[in-house]
């Protein structure tokens, strides 16, 4: 079980199994707790701040996932400039072709649209890491 100092208690069952009780007045969310943890002394009591990588996941994968179609679609950009064409063979359209469409932009529109979606990724990423607070937990050794 977990606490934030968010007007939310989480209680883990195992198993990828959870329960999200949320609580508007935080006043009453301490009661809740401080009543569990003195009913419940068998739980070990313990509070830390949960890791960055943890904490920030989605935003990094996004990251990383924007990262590799930007060089994907920065490669065939390049390509086509220099003369190469490409065409989708078998007439399957899939995600290959819309990489070659945005491809086909330019070099420069496909880096400013790259650094337009990889600064809302950041600034996801820099609000996720400002809201880390300390957590408490109640855990059955």
């Amino acid at each position: 079980m977990k606490i934030q100092k968010k007007k939310l208690i989480t209680i883990f069952y195992g198993n990828d199994s959870d329960e999200e009780i949320k609580i508007d007045n935080l006043k009453i969310k301490d009661e809740i707790f401080n009543y569990l943890k003195e009913k419940l002394s068998k739980l070990e009591y313990s509070r830390k701040k949960p890791s960055v990588l943890k904490h920030a996941k989605a935003p990094l994968f996004a990251i990383l996932f924007v990262s590799g179609i930007f060089l994907w679609t920065f490669y065939l950009a390049s390509q086509i400039a220099k003369g190469y064409e490409y065409e989708i063979a078998g007439g399957k359209q899939g995600i290959g072709s819309l990489i070659l469409g945005m491809a086909q932009f330019g070099t420069t529109k496909v880096i400013l649209g790259y650094l337009l979606i990889l600064s809302i990724a950041f600034f996801s990423l820099i609000k996720k890491l400002k809201n880390r607070s300390l957590t408490e937990y109640l855990n059955r050794n």
